[in-house]
């Protein structure tokens, strides 16, 4: 059962819905989805739960607006001991200190930096 688990776990990782970034995502439509989410919930013979569904739609196929020429984005994020930096142009991405490897299974760059990274596709 735990090897079936982990296999789950690894196509969920793999999907494109691993790479969903919350943060994103406009807070009206995060407030829309909420309540698809609370209808969907409701007791089986509730009508119209379907709709539910339709109100997550629009959060979940939400796709940021791309940068134009000259515009960046940069981000900082925490990676224990200081800060990775990353600048987001149209056509580039700079990545600069991905943070400390404390050990073989410890690797901020890879716990921290990698998942966002990802998640920015």
């Amino acid at each position: 059962m735990i090897e079936l688990f982990f296999k789950g776990l690894e196509v969920l990782g793999d999907s494109a819905l691993s790479k969903l970034n919350i943060a994103e995502i406009p807070p009206m439509l995060l407030i829309i989805a909420f309540f698809g989410l609370l209808i969907l919930i409701l007791p089986k013979g509730f009508p119209g739960r379907w709709l539910g569904i339709l109100l997550m739609i629009p959060a979940l196929i939400y796709q940021p607006i791309p940068l134009k020429d000259g515009e960046f984005t940069y981000t900082l994020l925490d990676v224990g001991q200081g800060y990775a930096s990353m600048l987001h142009t149209k056509n580039h991405h700079l990545v600069y200190d991905t943070g400390t490897k404390v050990s073989d299974t410890f690797d901020l760059g890879k716990l921290v930096v990698a998942p966002y990274l990802r998640s920015q596709g």
